[in-house]
């Protein structure tokens, strides 16, 4: 019972109920999602939307382990050309990882805003190496593969939940009474510590033009 507690007060949960806990940044070109707050969680509404939530650390943290409790209302549309990877994500953990990378005067004149973002996490003289992001999806044959992502090298993707989604109607259709939230317990431990400036959350269904809905319940790290 005191192990157990101990393991408990080591956890730091993130406050959902505030723009304090989780920052929203917006895409230039793409349409963003909605975020309700409250009490008792971040409500995220996409409708062929993206758009992440990030929260810095305010220096650099060793973080050895994530959780989070989530509810998911809807499905993905699933595209034929995601045999092996889903562009689009009920929700990736991602820790901005500490690293050699400085984006320097020239990166910040040509570099996509939320790369600058992310880089504006760093504490002043330390440099990043990339978001190492630990994704949820639905599909069984998915999970523990992972890919440097093609769009940029400055995101590692791994499968490493599994959500039992449910079949039926999706958020929007003429029929809605058979849509459930679906309850979701995430939690993982790494054997080796990462040392982290923040965590950042992608919630999207641009690409794949989907709507659902990811109540975040709570979200929290530890440290060794």
């Amino acid at each position: 019972m005191k192990l157990f507690s101990r393991l408990a007060m080591a956890m730091v949960a993130i406050p959902m109920g505030t723009s304090d806990g989780l920052l929203e940044l917006k895409f230039s070109k793409i349409k963003p999602n909605v975020v309700e707050r409250s009490e008792s969680g971040a409500v995220v509404k996409v409708d062929g939307s993206a758009s992440p939530l990030i929260h810095g650390f305010s220096g650099i943290k060793l973080v050895d382990g994530i959780a989070a409790e989530i509810e998911i209302t809807g499905n993905i549309n699933q595209l034929e050309s995601w045999k092996s990877f889903e562009e689009d994500s009920f929700l990736r953990i991602g820790l901005v990882a500490e690293g050699p990378e400085k984006l320097g005067t020239m990166g910040s004149l040509f570099a996509p805003e939320w790369v600058k973002r992310m880089f504006a996490l760093a504490p002043k003289g330390h440099g990043l190496d990339k978001i190492y992001f630990y994704s949820v999806t639905s599909r069984n044959e998915l999970i523990g593969k992972s890919r440097q992502h093609p769009k940029s090298k400055f995101m590692h993707e791994e499968y490493a939940f599994l959500a039992p989604i449910p079949t039926g109607p999706t958020i929007g259709s003429s029929d809605t009474s058979l849509i459930k939230p679906v309850s979701v317990s995430i939690s993982k431990k790494f054997a080796t510590p990462i040392a982290a400036a923040g965590i950042w959350l992608s919630i999207d269904g641009d690409d794949s033009k989907s709507k659902f809905e990811v109540k975040i319940k709570s979200l929290s790290y530890s440290s060794p």
